[in-house]
């Protein structure tokens, strides 16, 4: 399976810039109705030659239209704003296909059905209803979600439509869609403005999950485009919520406290941000009145799913800081037996393993996992590859890349689990993956070099290394600096795959490069020595090699 995935990544490797693999592919992985149109070699081709190849305009909408008008032979027009200038005969189509998927409640459409399904939806709209009616119609359709992805791009103002989704499914959507980072902060901040803090903070866990790299950024420009300065308590909560996704929790606390004298009587969210931040802070809280009014609410029989991720949200946070006598303060309140609730179970996991409880660490875990089978968790991979549960640790992991497949720690959770249970071949197969959709991150690249190393795949692993080479001197060259050389530490991982690989002359070529900071490195002397003698030199050979001795 790995092998299928890396091929198509391959295909799109080679037509995109570098610098867009990791928003561009990524964006068309999460579908999997274009994905899996990758198998075919024709596809790729046949987009190049109807779309381009600027990754920007590969967008969903615009696939399934290219589709469409090579199955009927007529030309689509695009962009697609409205039902009513398309011809009879694909209006027609429409009608035909939006009757029989009415019909076929469990089938999920492939790319040309989930096409014509958002003309249908788009049609729709054109009759008066609004998204409102529409989306409700069909929300219990889960296997829609290709029409509703293509239908973002038919739309006139695609973050109205947005706001009509569940978090969940609209970030799915919006990055279902070739889009550089900044265009996604722009349309973000669309979205989310003026929304209350109980639907703000939803949507933030969601881009938090989603995009964890964007969240200061979209918080930073709401900050900067919102006027809340009405001194409301819903101004107060909002402001102190995003400036402490901005990395102001100074400030967020201020605003909280104050907050909190304007109405003694509030509890619930102002109690639970107020520990959140003081924990980000590491101050003292098991005194003051924020703690007390939490640890009190533990004692209630009635604790709600949104009590329970709350409290887990604030182990988590303590755990950051090793605050672990005021997670023991807190645990002994909650109840018991503990509730079945997955983030709860696997934060107190985590808690356990820093506590030296392994079993228990485990039986927590496990817990969680069997709890999570229909609902991935996001830190349970992580969690459960701490406690050496290798196998468990793999299936969390890919639960969660089923529903997230680009989400980057539980990548490295499988990769290792697999690594774990000595699985060295699948291993590298799955970081080969990784090298494609994170191909800037040169810790993470040297990372999955080495799995690859260890799996004796060394004309992969060679091309990352060189990758990771090509970067440097690239940077080097941009920058106005004395140093021009090469990291000795990368050279020489260079050197040892290339001559592994029995690329002989190469690894004689980067030997040259180390030699020519080093004269001496005896690394360097030994391998270009062997090199060399596999190449027939043998007198310089056995030369470089007496000076390595």
């Amino acid at each position: 399976m790995e092998q299928q995935e890396f091929q198509r990544l391959k295909t799109l490797k080679n037509i995109f810039p570098e610098d867009s693999w990791s928003w561009a592919i990524t964006a068309l992985r999460r579908n999997s109705a274009i994905w899996t149109e990758f198998d075919n070699p024709d596809f790729s081709q046949t987009l190049i030659q109807d779309i381009g190849a600027e990754p920007q305009e590969w967008t969903p909408g615009r696939i399934g239209a290219v589709l469409l008008a090579k199955d009927i032979n007529e030309e689509i027009p695009f962009p697609i704003d409205s039902f009513d200038v398309l011809s009879a005969e694909i209006k027609g189509i429409v009608h035909q296909t939006y009757q029989e998927f009415e019909e076929k409640e469990s089938e999920t459409p492939d790319l040309v059905n989930g096409f014509l399904l958002a003309l249908a939806l788009l049609g729709e709209k054109g009759t008066g209803k609004s998204w409102t009616e529409i989306l409700n119609q069909h929300k219990n359709r889960s296997n829609w979600q290709t029409p509703l992805v293509i239908l973002f791009n038919l739309v006139k103002d695609p973050a109205a439509y947005l706001r009509h989704l569940n978090p969940e499914l609209a970030l799915q959507v919006l990055l279902s869609n070739p889009s550089t980072p900044e265009s996604l902060v722009d349309i973000l901040v669309e979205v989310v403005a003026y929304l209350d803090i109980a639907d703000l903070e939803k949507w933030f866990k969601v881009i938090q999950k989603e995009v964890p790299d964007l969240v200061a950024l979209v918080a930073q420009a709401l900050l900067s485009s919102l006027d809340l300065t009405s001194g409301s308590i819903q101004d107060i909560l909002n402001l102190s919520f995003l400036n402490s996704l901005a990395g102001h929790d100074d400030k967020a606390l201020k605003l909280l406290e104050k907050a909190a004298d304007q109405n003694q009587k509030l509890h619930g969210k102002v109690t639970a941000n107020l520990t959140k931040i003081k924990s980000h802070l590491d101050e003292s809280r098991v005194s003051d009145q924020a703690w007390k009014d939490l640890k009190g609410s533990l004692t209630k029989d009635d604790l709600s799913e949104e009590n329970l991720t709350e409290v887990a949200d604030i182990i988590n946070s303590l755990l950051l800081n090793k605050q672990y006598a005021a997670i023991g303060d807190l645990v002994e309140k909650l109840p018991t037996p503990l509730p079945e609730h997955p983030e709860l179970l696997i934060a107190l996991s985590e808690y356990a393993l820093e506590q030296e409880q392994s079993i228990r660490a485990e039986q927590l875990a496990l817990q969680a996992l069997n709890l999570s089978l229909d609902k991935p968790q996001e830190n349970l991979s992580s969690v459960l590859l701490k406690a050496g549960l290798y196998r468990e640790s793999a299936q969390a992991a890919q639960l969660y890349l089923e529903k997230y497949p680009n989400h980057l720690v539980s990548h490295l959770n499988y990769v290792e689990a697999l690594r774990s249970q000595g699985n060295y071949g699948d291993a590298a197969q799955a970081a080969l993956i990784l090298t494609v959709l994170f191909p800037q991150d040169l810790i993470l690249q040297r990372k999955l070099a080495g799995y690859l190393e260890e799996a004796e795949d060394w004309q992969e692993a060679l091309e990352v290394r060189a990758a990771i080479l090509t970067k440097q001197q690239t940077a080097i060259e941009q920058e106005t600096t004395l140093n021009t050389s090469l990291p000795l530490n990368d050279l020489i991982a260079f050197a040892n795959c290339a001559f592994s690989a029995k690329q002989y002359r190469r690894t004689v070529s980067a030997c040259n490069q180390i030699l020519a900071q080093d004269q001496e490195n005896s690394p360097a002397l030994s391998l270009k020595g062997k090199a060399l003698c596999n190449l027939g030199q043998d007198e310089e050979g056995f030369a470089h090699l007496n000076r390595a001795v």
